[in-house]
């Protein structure tokens, strides 16, 4: 026969099992991506209050007291969260006020900050980075990926 072409394919049950989990990768990765996040954002948390307390020479617990944790929230393919210092003087003991006059006319020639957030992220950095791999495991476990 002249012309004519066939093509059979076979798929492999067990492969069109997995490919089919593959559907529910995002929304299951997401759900063990949340508490990943949230228990990182507390120990960032816990280890910056700890460095401030050790680290500032007269600490109030003002700035301290000051930490919040917005999320994990899920945006789009994302899973975001934040840590963040509204203390009025946050900026400044992280980056330093050398050189410079507060609002109260008060000149501070040698005012280094500490990089107490900067800091936190190098001290923290390996502990979040595993729990986030942790949580990518488990979702590939879940839909059977593996």
């Amino acid at each position: 026969m002249t012309g004519s072409f066939t093509l059979s394919v076979m798929v492999d049950p067990a492969a069109l099992a997995a490919a089919r989990s593959m559907q529910n990768w995002l929304p299951t990765l997401q759900a063990e991506l949340e508490p990943a996040i949230e228990t990182s954002l507390q120990t960032m948390e816990t280890t910056a209050i700890g460095f401030c307390y050790d680290h500032f020479a007269n600490p109030s617990g003002y700035l301290e007291g000051s930490f919040t944790i917005q999320g994990p929230t899920t945006s789009g393919n994302a899973v975001q969260g934040y840590l963040s210092n509204d203390a009025p003087h946050a900026w400044r003991r992280e980056y330093g006020f050398s050189g410079m006059t507060d609002s109260l006319g008060r000149y501070f020639p040698y005012d280094p900050g500490i990089m107490y957030l900067n800091n936190t992220l190098t001290n923290t950095m390996s502990q979040t980075l595993l729990a986030v791999q942790n949580a990518v495991e488990m979702a590939i476990a879940k839909v059977g990926a593996v």
